[in-house]
């Protein structure tokens, strides 16, 4: 389990989470992230798994990769969502209609 702070200027400012990261044939597989912190985010489903776009899995990944770049990359799209994948569709709905950082952070605070 890795614990870290929310990035900066996100909706997750200085909140803390936590994720699992799953190492199954790492690193020529990339790992699976879940969150075991709640949150509500368009690429993570509701029971916290990330989606594999987010961490760059399948064709896209490359063994080189270390954990330290996995990490960066979680925090990343905690900062600007992917509107090509839909893991949590309300987040998602939300993302379209320009609410979700409101709502991200309002709920993040609700969970602290």
């Amino acid at each position: 389990a890795v614990t870290f702070e929310g990035p900066e200027q996100s909706p997750f400012e200085k909140a803390k989470f936590t994720i699992l990261l799953h190492l199954k044939n790492f690193p020529y597989k990339a790992p699976s992230v879940i969150f075991k912190t709640p949150i509500y985010h368009p690429n993570v489903d509701p029971n916290g798994k990330v989606c594999d776009d987010m961490i760059e899995s399948g064709s896209n990944w490359d063994p080189k990769k270390k954990l330290s770049i996995v990490l960066e990359k979680v925090k990343s799209v905690m900062m600007v969502p992917s509107e090509s994948n839909n893991s949590n569709p309300s987040a998602f709905q939300d993302l379209l209609n320009k609410q979700w950082h409101q709502k991200a952070k309002s709920f993040t605070q609700k969970n602290m």
